[in-house]
């Protein structure tokens, strides 16, 4: 990225939105050096990271015994306790 905000910085371009993922690096790298630039994030990690959020979520509230009535493929028949 070094190569690509000098040519940014020597040719003056005012940046006033930038479109990236969520890492980290990106964000710190275009905070650095396009400070009032808006950041866009993509649709595709923004619906990923909510995902595995509500996924940590419920696993984090899945109750820690289950107990099986009847046969296991039957899903209507599973008792969480």
């Amino acid at each position: 990225m070094v190569p690509f905000w000098k040519r940014i910085k020597i040719n003056k371009v005012q940046i006033e939105s930038v479109a990236i993922d969520m890492s980290a690096a990106y964000i710190l790298s275009v905070k650095t050096n396009a400070p009032k630039a808006t950041m866009v994030f993509d649709h595709f990690h923004i619906i990923k990271k909510l995902n595995e959020t509500i996924s940590k979520i419920r696993i984090d509230y899945l109750p820690k015994k289950v107990v099986l009535l009847l046969q296991v493929s039957d899903i209507h028949n599973i008792i969480y306790v």
